[in-house]
């Protein structure tokens, strides 16, 4: 699986705000999506019964990558919401 981009766009008044309350805009966003992440995978890897929080990056990422799982989307529109 390919790494993936994304692009956040703020205005100017949201930047300098921003830059008021930390040091890097892309540090923080890289920090807080990759944490977010992490307590994702580590739910599913829990989910599945093969491994636990506790389990190598390695062996999480095998548990991940054989699973099928629901896009939030998806489980919206299956539960009727919007």
């Amino acid at each position: 699986m390919a790494d993936k981009d994304y692009t956040v766009t703020l205005t100017d008044v949201q930047q300098k705000a921003l830059l008021g309350n930390m040091v890097s805009i892309q540090d923080w966003i890289d920090n807080s999506i990759g944490n977010k992440a992490r307590k994702c995978i580590n739910r599913y890897v829990e989910l599945s019964g093969e491994g636990s929080r506790m389990s190598t990056d390695e062996k999480k990422a095998e548990i991940i990558t054989g699973m099928t799982i629901e896009t939030a989307e998806d489980r919206n529109k299956r539960l009727g919401i919007d």
